[in-house]
């Protein structure tokens, strides 16, 4: 996860990773170059249950973001999704954090 959060720390310098839950996550292992799309992303989350308002994918990157309606949805994505989800069509897990914003 720190390698993903360094690429984002490049790429994005104003958003970082955060220590407390807020309703923006950054999604790795989950990009456009991982062959993810808006489509495989939104069965991913609605698999937990969560209130999804937005994904956003970063062109030729392996990471995505999403933006849901509560902090509560985007607690119950990362604790269920972790390091333990994949997907759909991929093989590697998506690994998660807590943003201070979108883009």
């Amino acid at each position: 996860m720190g390698r993903c959060l360094s690429i984002l720390k490049q790429d994005y310098p104003d958003i970082h990773a955060s220590k407390e839950t807020t309703k923006f996550v950054f999604i790795g292992n989950a990009g456009l170059t991982t062959k993810a799309d808006e489509s495989s992303l939104t069965e991913l989350i609605n698999s937990v249950g969560c209130g999804l308002e937005s994904i956003i994918l970063v062109p030729e990157k392996s990471y995505s973001f999403a933006s849901f309606f509560r902090e509560k949805d985007a607690e119950i994505f990362v604790s269920s999704a972790n390091g333990q989800k994949n997907v759909p069509g991929s093989s590697a897990p998506v690994y998660l954090s807590y943003v201070n914003k979108g883009i």
